[in-house]
């Protein structure tokens, strides 16, 4: 099991009995707002328990979530209001005490920065094509 947050909302992952997915519990101030499932990509680069395994998992599950509240599917109580974003998208953050903005992750791989010149060289020379 692992915890992620985004804004005021805690993000509960668990690997799910079959091993294809995770079970994401969110909850904000203590009130259960729902669950998603997210079933692993088709091509994992790493172990589906590695911390950005967990990372990955947790910003598809908000994703979902919160599609499902924009097209009226579900109700998950004004989600999208509940969460920080960044420039890549929800800000999920692996404590709650991690700085908003001191820790910038590459979705593409492991890479973490504090220093927002270190990430910008990093997607420049090793994703060219996506930077």
């Amino acid at each position: 099991m692992a915890t992620r947050y985004c804004g005021k909302v805690k993000i509960a992952l668990t690997i799910t009995n079959d091993g294809e997915g995770y079970n994401c519990v969110l909850t904000a101030r203590g009130k259960r707002l729902g669950s998603v499932r997210v079933n692993l990509p088709p091509h994992l680069s790493h172990s589906i328990d590695a911390p950005i395994a967990y990372d990955k998992a947790a910003h598809a599950a908000l994703s979902f979530a919160t599609d499902e509240d924009e097209r009226g599917e579900k109700d998950w109580g004004h989600l999208a209001m509940l969460l920080d974003h960044n420039d890549a998208g929800f800000s999920v953050r692996r404590s709650k005490t991690e700085s908003f903005g001191i820790s910038q992750h590459c979705d593409l791989c492991d890479f973490r920065s504090s220093r927002p010149s270190a990430f910008a060289s990093h997607k420049r020379n090793k994703h060219p094509r996506m930077g």
